[in-house]
């Protein structure tokens, strides 16, 4: 294996309905197997292509370690995008001077963060933000 994607495929492969993730939900548990978050990973990937995301293109990420994390990191390689993590902890004044000089294509972030992401990235090439809806 020479990629994550080549790691995750061959999880797939071989745990198909198994769990990967494990995530709480209205007060109970609830599991998603490789195979689902591959059916996600996928289809998270191609929206982002559909929407104009080409190989190389850096995209800014705001999340957890939750599911939909590794769904928007995965889909990412899946389009061929470069990952920006940044952190969840992002505030107005934080990291701005960060993202302005890394600046990426495009974002993407859970509702709480939006304001402060929509601030960072006026400066950079970002055209919009994706919102996270899990």
């Amino acid at each position: 294996m020479k990629t994550l994607i080549e790691l995750f495929e061959v999880g797939v492969e071989k745990y198909a309905n198994n769990p990967l993730m494990w995530e709480k939900t209205n007060g109970k548990y609830q599991s998603l197997s490789y195979k689902q978050i591959k059916e996600e990973v996928r289809n998270f990937g191609a929206g982002l292509i559909s929407i104009g995301i080409k190989k190389g293109d850096r995209i800014g990420l705001i999340a957890e370690g939750r599911t939909d994390w590794l769904v928007s990191e995965l889909g990412m390689f899946y389009a061929g995008a470069i990952n920006v993590p940044l952190s969840v902890k992002l505030d107005a004044g934080s990291e701005i001077a960060f993202i302005r000089s890394f600046c990426f294509h495009f974002p993407i972030c859970k509702i709480r963060n939006i304001r402060t992401v929509q601030h960072a990235v006026q400066p950079c090439s970002a055209d919009a933000v994706a919102v996270m809806s899990r």
